[in-house]
């Protein structure tokens, strides 16, 4: 047995035999199969395919079908794709296909020519034979708006050609006729027409509009939802079944005499004082508007532009929802009384640098309190409850549960005249420090770190300060064991410390995948076992493909484990004798590969004494560079992948 393998689109280039019929799933139009011919002793015979892909047969014949050598074509039905035609060499398109079932002859200077219609065969309509020949048919010619029941009507004259011929002498022609069959009103119809008289409604009878295209009734009946309107706008009054009456919204009401009424009021009101309600909302109301005409445009430029809680310059001054005012400069009079419904907190409140000069009098029960500078321009009198019986310098006001008195501070804590406080050294203890001292200072980010920033460390008693620099290095030092951490944070993995426990599941399935791998890639490999080494994907490979490739030259040869290989042009017949069944181990492979391999000569790989290929039969290799792999899958026993 032979066996010819082929993986991907084979070129052929020369003839081709084929001993047997092929089988084809398809043949493309183009480079299905290049060649000057297509020969076979069975199933093609007198074709061509040229280089186009353009195929030429002396004849075709199938099932139904049949074309001979002069192009006539035999077939029992013939279908086309929906808008495809039919034509001759002149003429493509002569009859056109529709998808709907219509037949088109082509149009234009072209005649459709039923050459054998003489009464008795021919043209047929529905199945039945049109018996009127060209000449009869033409008698209509020129004569317009007849319709079957016309040629019904013309039946039914009873009237003699000499009674017809009377109506000659009333100036009737054929035109007349022509119009008379054009109506097909019937008698009761025609009769609503009898005595309707223009722009006049006539009970019963069809409505004639006047010369100026006007009509006069007792009433109009509209259906419900029914429009009147006029002719460049037919739905300008819209009546409903409900009674209502809606206008059009782009439709202006004009009013040239009379008054509007609403619920039988006359509207006294000009267009132009109902417009001044234009956009106003439903919080408008007469009581209202009534307030409204009584204020002065004055008094209500007092109220335009007020912000309420805020001080608007020559604007009334509103209360926000807290009974409170802001961005006022200055408040100038004589007397302020503030009571204690007044207040909410401080009854007087003064930011930035306010200002209380004169002779102003503030009296309640609230406090005053100023926030920033307060400047007095006059005295400020407190009762017994605010004295200043001096200004010494570093004494400051002190409560003595009577009043305010002048006091130096001592202690822990001094005074200068200036105000500087200045904390005793060694007095600021323990017991002092709040619990939030560390937790309620603003988070130091780990990158905002410097080996320069400070602690305070307690060394022996004594309060010094220590480097984060000193302190990280101080905590290295004390490391040991497989790793080691030197000064500025360089950590050593010991030689062999790394254990196979340490590693984690993913540390092969975590990586990136490998998509491209190359000869010199490198793996890990346990060498011994107990020595871990490296290795190349090229020498895997060479291990996984039985050794190092052996060349067989052009010669006969007993085969090894391995890839085999023609290392020159076979000339000749040559055996290659698989290797003996001993010293073969299940999954053992022999790769063997060919080389050119000149006409009528092959490679046939046989198997040795007791064994067996497959089928019992040897493999011949016969192409150019042709491979075969076989595995011993069982004792004696070869297959063929």
């Amino acid at each position: 047995m032979a066996y010819k393998f082929q993986v991907g689109p084979a070129i052929l280039s020369g003839s081709t035999t084929f001993k047997e019929a092929v089988a084809v799933d398809s043949l493309l139009s183009t480079n299905a199969i290049a060649g000057s011919s297509l020969s076979a002793s069975a199933g093609v015979s007198g074709a061509s395919i040229d280089s186009d892909g353009d195929a030429t047969f002396g004849s075709i014949t199938m099932s139904g079908f049949a074309v001979d050598a002069d192009g006539d074509t035999a077939l029992k039905s013939l279908k086309v794709d929906d808008g495809s035609t039919i034509g001759s060499d002149s003429q493509a398109g002569m009859l056109a296909f529709a998808a709907d079932g219509d037949l088109t002859f082509h149009d234009g200077a072209f005649d459709f020519d039923v050459a054998s219609h003489d009464g008795s065969n021919g043209l047929k309509l529905g199945g039945v034979l049109l018996t009127s020949n060209a000449a009869e048919l033409n008698l209509l010619d020129n004569v317009s708006g007849l319709v079957k029941a016309d040629f019904t009507k013309l039946a039914a004259i009873t009237a003699t050609a000499a009674e017809i011929n009377d109506l000659t002498s009333n100036d009737v022609d054929a035109s007349d006729f022509t119009k008379l069959a054009a109506v097909t009103s019937t008698a009761a119809e025609l009769n609503l027409l009898d005595q309707a008289a223009a722009a006049t409604v006539v009970n019963s009878k069809a409505v004639i509009y006047g010369s100026g295209g006007q009509v006069q009734a007792a009433s109009v009946v509209v259906a419900d939802d029914g429009a009147i309107g006029a002719v460049g706008d037919l739905d300008m009054i819209t009546l409903d079944a409900g009674n209502d009456v809606t206008f059009a919204s782009d439709l202006d009401i004009i009013m040239a005499e009379g008054k509007l009424k609403l619920g039988s009021v006359a509207v006294t009101s000009t267009a132009a004082e109902l417009n001044k309600l234009d956009g106003a909302d439903s919080n408008v109301t007469a009581a209202k508007l009534n307030t409204l005409s009584a204020l002065s445009d004055a008094e209500i430029g007092f109220v335009d532009g007020a912000s309420a809680g805020s001080g608007v310059a020559s604007k009334a001054l509103v209360l926000d929802s807290d009974k409170r005012v802001a961005s006022v400069d200055r408040f100038t009079g004589n007397d302020f009384r503030f009571s204690e419904e007044v207040k909410s907190g401080n009854a007087i409140s003064i930011s930035g640098s306010g200002v209380i000069s004169g002779s102003s009098h503030f009296q309640g029960g609230g406090n005053i309190t100023v926030a920033g500078d307060g400047v007095f321009g006059g005295e400020i009198s407190l009762g017994s409850l605010f004295k200043m019986p001096d200004n010494t310098s570093g004494k400051i006001l002190v409560a003595d549960g009577t009043s305010f008195q002048e006091a130096a501070m001592s202690g822990d804590v001094t005074i200068a005249s200036g105000g500087a406080t200045t904390i005793g050294a060694g007095k600021v203890l323990h017991s002092m420090l709040a619990d939030d001292i560390i937790s309620g200072q603003g988070e130091l980010a780990h990158a905002d770190i410097n080996d320069d920033d400070e602690m305070m460390i307690d060394d022996a008693g004594v309060v010094k300060k220590v480097g984060v620099d000193s302190l990280r290095d101080h905590f290295f030092g004390v490391v040991s064991g497989d790793a080691a951490i030197a000064d500025g944070g360089v950590l050593t993995i010991a030689g062999g410390a790394v254990h196979h426990s340490m590693l984690s599941d993913d540390v092969i399935s975590g990586q990136d995948a490998n998509t491209d791998p190359q000869d010199a890639d490198l793996l890990m490999l346990d060498d011994g076992p107990g020595t871990v080494k490296k290795i190349t994907l090229a020498n895997l490979g060479v291990y996984f493909a039985g050794g190092v490739p052996t060349g067989r030259g052009d010669a006969d040869a007993t085969l090894t484990e391995g890839l085999q290989y023609a290392s020159a042009t076979i000339t000749a017949n040559r055996t290659w004798t698989l290797p003996a069944s001993a010293g073969l181990t299940v999954g053992d492979k022999v790769i063997v590969k060919a080389a050119v391999v000149n006409d009528s000569v092959a490679i046939t790989v046989e198997p040795a004494s007791g064994q067996s290929i497959d089928d019992g039969q040897p493999v011949k290799l016969e192409e150019d560079y042709a491979a075969l792999t076989l595995v011993y899958v069982a004792a004696d026993t070869w297959r063929l992948v």
